[in-house]
């Protein structure tokens, strides 16, 4: 997926793992929340302006979609510090800190 995340200028995914993905590759998302909790957890991570919070999935924003979509790819000073924030919220060095702190309490 990385490949695709390379060629792309924005992502639209729903909540999970993928909205770190992009902040990691420095690709601007915006994030569609498939329930209450998601939504709270996109709504914090939206805060680093590194991705758009798009609220709760229902069948009829499509055209509000479509908006946001034009919205984030005319404004390109906000599209690449989207891609900055992002870069600087994930660095990839998660799993080492937790293995540090594993050995360090081992220890």
């Amino acid at each position: 997926m990385s490949d695709l995340m390379k060629k792309s200028d924005i992502a639209i995914t729903t909540s999970g793992l993928t909205q770190y993905e992009t902040s990691a590759m420095g690709l601007p998302a915006i994030v569609i929340s498939i329930n209450d909790y998601h939504k709270y957890v996109v709504d914090e991570f939206a805060k680093s302006n590194s991705i758009v919070s798009f609220g709760l999935f229902n069948k009829s924003f499509s055209n509000k979609l479509k908006k946001e979509v034009l919205r984030l790819l005319k404004n390109t000073d906000l599209i690449n510090a989207m891609s900055k924030n992002g870069k600087g919220l994930v660095d990839g060095l998660g799993a080492q800190r937790i293995l540090d702190k594993i050995n360090l309490q081992l220890n």
